[in-house]
Parts: C-alpha cells; sequence; structure tokens
C-alpha cells in the first residue's frame, strides 16, 4: 500500500547526538559495553498494583496491594504481601483544600494519614489541580520508596529493586527517596529503579530507546556516561531496552548490570529479570477481584456514590454500543 511506503517515510528522522531527561546523556558509541551474567548473593524486588472501587475526577478508593520478593543465589527465597485500601478526597485548608489521603485495613481500621498538594507541578496540569487518580500514582510511589529504604535497612548486602524510576518528583517522595540513599550507602547494598517504559528523548524528540536500538551493539549490553541513569539491554535475543536509574554511582556498579542479566534469562520474558515479574503477578489486582469489590461497595453504600463515576463513564458506555 502506497500510503504505508509513504507513512515509513515520514516516521525516519535523525535521531539527535543526545538524550535529554534529569541529566543530559550524549549519544556515543563507545559508551556501550557488554555484560556477562554473575549471580549475587540476595536480589530483592519491589512492586506494587492497584485496583479502582470508585474513581472519579476528585476522589478515589482503591485497593493497593505491595509485593516484596527475594532472590537468593537466582532463586526465590520468599515473598511478602501487604495491602491496604486507600481512600482519596478533597479536604477543606486554609481557605483552599487539598487531598487527603487514608489507608484502612479489611477491617476499617485507619493505619495511616497523609495530604498531597493537588497543585503540585508533577501532578497538576497548567495550573489546573490534579485528579484523585493522578494522587494515586504519588501513592504507590511513596509506598514503594518506603519499601525499599526498609528492604536496604534490613539485609547486610544485596541490591534492591524497583519497578520504576527513582526520581522524587513530588515533594512527598523527598524523604522517602532520602532514606533510599542513606540505607543504601553501605559499600556491600545498592538500589536501583528498572522501567519498562520511559518518555525521555532526545533533542530531536526521538524516543532514548529507539535513538540506541539504531547504535548498539550485539549482545547484552549497559550504556552508560557516568550519570545516574543508564540503560540495560539485558538478553542478546532480547528486543527490550530498559531505562535503569541509580541512587548513587560506584566503581562495582558491574556487578549489579551482571546480576540482573543473570535474572532476565526466562524465555516468557527474554530480558525482563523474573524478580520483577514475579513481584508484578504478586501485586497485581485483578479485573474480577476489583469487579467483586466494586459490587460489594455498591451494596453496602447503597450506590450513594454512583453519580461520581457516571462523571467519567459515558466514553464506556458509547464504546459498548
Amino acid at each position: 500500500m502506497r500510503a504505508f511506503e509513504r507513512i515509513a517515510d515520514l516516521l525516519d528522522s535523525d535521531v539527535g547526538s543526545a538524550i535529554v531527561g534529569p541529566e543530559r546523556l550524549p549519544l556515543n558509541k563507545g559508551a556501550f559495553s557488554n555484560i556477562s551474567p554473575a549471580c549475587e548473593d540476595r536480589l530483592v524486588f519491589v512492586d506494587s498494583g492497584s485496583g479502582d472501587i470508585l474513581s472519579s475526577s476528585h476522589a478515589s478508593v482503591s485497593l493497593l496491594r505491595l509485593c516484596v520478593v527475594h532472590y537468593v543465589n537466582n532463586k526465590r527465597a520468599s515473598f511478602d504481601r501487604r495491602e491496604w485500601f486507600v481512600v482519596i478526597s478533597p479536604r477543606s485548608k486554609d481557605g483552599s483544600w487539598e487531598y487527603s489521603v487514608v489507608f484502612l485495613s479489611r477491617n476499617g481500621d485507619v493505619l495511616r494519614e497523609l495530604s498531597v498538594n493537588p497543585l503540585s507541578p508533577s501532578i497538576s496540569s497548567n495550573g489546573r489541580p490534579a485528579t484523585a487518580s493522578s494522587v494515586l500514582g504519588v501513592v504507590r510511589k511513596l509506598v514503594e520508596f518506603e519499601t525499599c529504604a526498609s528492604e536496604l535497612s534490613s539485609i547486610s548486602s544485596g541490591i534492591v529493586v524497583r519497578d520504576g524510576d527513582l526520581e522524587a518528583d513530588n515533594e512527598v517522595l523527598s524523604d522517602a527517596l532520602g532514606n533510599i540513599l542513606r540505607f543504601a550507602n553501605s559499600s556491600s547494598l545498592f538500589a536501583l529503579g528498572l522501567s519498562k517504559s520511559s518518555r525521555l528523548l532526545t533533542d530531536k524528540g526521538v524516543s532514548a530507546q529507539v535513538a540506541l536500538d539504531s547504535i548498539a551493539p550485539e549482545g547484552a549490553w549497559v550504556y552508560d556516561v557516568g550519570a545516574n541513569i543508564v540503560f540495560l539491554k539485558l538478553h542478546s535475543r532480547s528486543n527490550h531496552i530498559f531505562r535503569c536509574d541509580l541512587i548513587s554511582r560506584r566503581s562495582d556498579d558491574n556487578k549489579v548490570w551482571s546480576a540482573l542479566v543473570a535474572n532476565a534469562s526466562d524465555p516468557s520474558f527474554l530480558g525482563y529479570p523474573y524478580g520483577l515479574a514475579d513481584a508484578d503477578k504478586f501485586a497485581q489486582v485483578t479485573m474480577r477481584e476489583a469487579s467483586s469489590l466494586r459490587a460489594h461497595f455498591a451494596l453496602v453504600t447503597r450506590e450513594r456514590f454512583s453519580s461520581w463515576e457516571s462523571c467519567l463513564n459515558a466514553h464506556d458506555i458509547l464504546n459498548k454500543l
């Protein structure tokens, strides 16, 4: 089809000379190094999942589930799951308002409360207040950061891996990230974030992964220009390139890359650490479970909040017609 040939021409472009993000990373073939697998004694993987029970633009109720998986000598040694109901709703404050975030147990006990500024630049848009669902993303990240710090404080050596970046892009996250840095100061402890996707672009607007793939060598490799962000391809037959955030740089960072390569040989997802796949699986709140919780909530509350969701679900109705 000639249109597709023309489309292909339109998509071809110059990849640029640098990746632009929290740090500027020059594109340089000399920054690639091949990686060989080598097991580390302990790898700890942290991820969370959530399921919506009530979702409107100004409030939400969700089940938040966190999972921590320990691998010892590249075999799963243990996993731990924790979960909370998280209620996010607006509350008046000093003539304005903020989001209140309340963590509840299944018995309804209040376990924790915090507040989030709806105008925080990381979650608001053009001066418009953030939605409750945006706040839930911050809450999930906070819980994962805190768990990474806790795991680092409880082991004497090893690598703690979060599913996602290590950017404290909201004031609520700063202290938690500081604790990760404090506990990872030991020479035998490493903390990193591995992102399945990345929005980083080059100075010509091209995806960082696409740009790197165009100049990358064969095999498993790390792209490292000495910054706190590197990129990894963890298996020679994988098509996936991952962003990796480091809490700090060390002279022996290579042992981290080698440990991740050793943990990324499962044929179901070549090049992705199966410890993170485990954490994702155990943290998931399935659609069936979320649907059951929504039905129970509607029954208990006599559908008192159903009109809140109708403000958002008109598109869903049209898609089913």
